[in-house]
């Protein structure tokens, strides 16, 4: 097989539309790129320092910014000690998913921000696209009302744990899987996940799954999840419908389980650095990528395994 650079170099000569489909996307990046004074396709050489220090961030003044090498996390004041923790963990996943994928996000930071309803709004609209995961913060929320303001602990504890779904989302946003139908970005989180933490399981077979989940601490069995692939040309809304949603992620994880498994973990590697090379381009994930690494053969396979219609609709 050739170098994955001649392939990069392929699909650039192929796809010359700059910039994804989502708008949301792009109005995003650009509002990143003006106010940091780079360009887009250089935005991979900025730390969170570099982000800190460029970017328009209205945080409140009861809200306190924790930092780490390659993450911040925005947090109320009186959930210091949760916004550590998270803090801790998105350091551990920026590491263990950007090893596993073999690619970094857009940048070399992952951004959360930890709000209770109602706050953080406007820097959700700036810089949060769409879903928990946008194009440079991961949102998450906290139910409940405001408390009196913690005081930070002086000594960090480190957490080596990982919560990788939403921070997985950060490292392929705006590339080709960033796009409709969602489940190519839905099953990469979910596979990350199961590949890196302890207490989850994805068992792919033939037809079907079965996925278990849990207690990190206790090992208690607190979900279990089997069932046939379902279609992956189908919307969020249409499987809501039919009650398949988790169903719809967990054959997405599949696929690239089946990918990684049948191919070998190089070549699962190339072909996220092709999806990586595609954020600023315009690209079929199944054309232009995927039969590059695994051949008309391995696309047939795949469509006898999941589906014509759920690979087709990713050509």
């Amino acid at each position: 097989m050739r170098k994955t650079t001649l392939s990069l170099t392929v699909l650039l000569t192929i796809s010359s539309v700059v910039c994804t489909k989502e708008q949301d996307y792009d109005v995003c990046m650009d509002e990143v790129a003006a106010q940091t004074a780079v360009q887009k396709e250089d935005l991979a050489n900025l730390t969170c320092e570099d982000l800190l220090s460029k970017l328009s961030l209205p945080i409140p003044k009861d809200y306190v910014t924790l930092k780490e090498k390659n993450a911040v996390v925005f947090a109320p004041c009186f959930l210091t000690e949760y916004g550590d923790f998270r803090l801790q963990q998105n350091q551990f996943c920026y590491e263990n998913i950007k090893d596993f994928l073999g690619i970094q996000p857009i940048t070399q930071c992952l951004m959360e921000a930890l709000s209770v309803e109602g706050d953080l709004q406007e820097l959700e609209a700036e810089y949060v696209s769409q879903g928990a995961a946008g194009c440079m913060i991961i949102r998450s929320r906290w139910s409940g009302e405001k408390k009196e303001c913690q005081k930070p602990k002086e000594e960090k504890v480190n957490e080596y744990s990982c919560a990788p779904h939403e921070p997985t989302h950060i490292f392929v946003a705006g590339t080709v899987l960033h796009r409709d139908p969602p489940w190519l970005n839905e099953g990469l989180a979910d596979y990350v996940s199961v590949q890196l933490r302890e207490n989850e399981t994805l068992e792919c077979f033939a037809g079907s799954f079965r996925y278990t989940f849990k207690d990190n601490y206790t090992g208690e069995l607190k979900e279990m999840k089997e069932g046939s692939y379902v279609p992956l040309d189908m919307e969020r809304e249409e499987h809501r419908q039919q009650g398949t949603s988790f169903d719809a992620y967990l054959t997405g994880a599949c696929l690239w389980d089946y990918i990684d498994s049948n191919y070998g973990h190089e070549t699962f590697k190339a072909i996220m650095q092709d999806v990586n090379a595609s954020r600023f381009a315009s690209m079929s994930f199944v054309n232009n990528i995927l039969q590059y690494h695994i051949g008309e053969n391995g696309i047939n396979d795949l469509k006898n395994k999941f589906g014509d219609d759920s690979i087709e609709v990713f050509e």
